[in-house]
């Protein structure tokens, strides 16, 4: 079975992706604007890009 990862919009509160990573650390969780994930303000369609190939 693969991993899937999740990517959270810029406009998801950090505390829900925290909340997330304290309750299953094992999960992959970026979020728009944070480090390798697309900078903030990118726009619909290349997310959709990003996510597919980073398995989100």
């Amino acid at each position: 079975m693969s991993q899937t990862n999740f990517l959270f919009d810029e406009n998801v509160p950090p505390m829900v992706r925290n909340f997330l990573l304290q309750t299953a650390p094992e999960i992959i969780a970026y979020a728009v604007g944070d480090g390798t994930a697309p900078p903030k303000g990118t726009l619909d369609p290349a997310i959709l890009d990003w996510i597919a190939e980073h398995n989100c």
